[in-house]
């Protein structure tokens, strides 16, 4: 028969630190000031393929909601970091009725193995840029 487990009663020896009120520039213990209005963005990217051949192009998708609604007419750009060390960026078209959008990169010559990162940014809301990054291998197969 197996044995019961049993607990320890004892309370813990080292309680936990008391926080001080909280501090803002409108006074100590009050949160700061919050909009009613709070926007929810929610931006998804993907790769068509995690591993593309040096003569294959790279196919990158988005798709962004606000509030669970897509977002229409919202452009955006990929930035590619080459093989070289610089950067191409890449227009994506705007949004569709859905919230997405895709682009085609061309190929890119690189050794096998090469990681090419890439970011994809949107201009969801005045001044503010929202960006994903992510990669994917080139490799050739024999």
């Amino acid at each position: 028969m197996p044995t019961p487990l049993s607990f320890p009663t004892a309370a813990p020896t080292n309680p936990a630190p008391v926080v001080p009120p909280l501090t803002t520039e409108i006074g100590t213990g009050q949160p700061p000031a919050v909009s009613k209005s709070l926007r929810e963005i929610d931006m998804q990217v993907w790769q068509r393929y995690l591993v593309v051949e040096q003569k294959q192009g790279q196919e990158i998708s988005i798709w962004v909601v606000d509030n669970d609604r897509s977002m229409i007419g919202l452009p955006a750009e990929v930035t590619v970091k080459m093989p070289n060390g610089s950067e191409q960026i890449f227009a994506i078209p705007p949004t569709n009725a859905s919230g997405q959008a895709s682009v085609l990169l061309p190929a890119i010559e690189a050794p096998n193995g090469t990681i090419i990162p890439f970011k994809v940014c949107i201009a969801a809301v005045a001044e503010a840029r929202f960006c994903i990054a992510d990669f994917f291998v080139i490799w050739n197969t024999p």
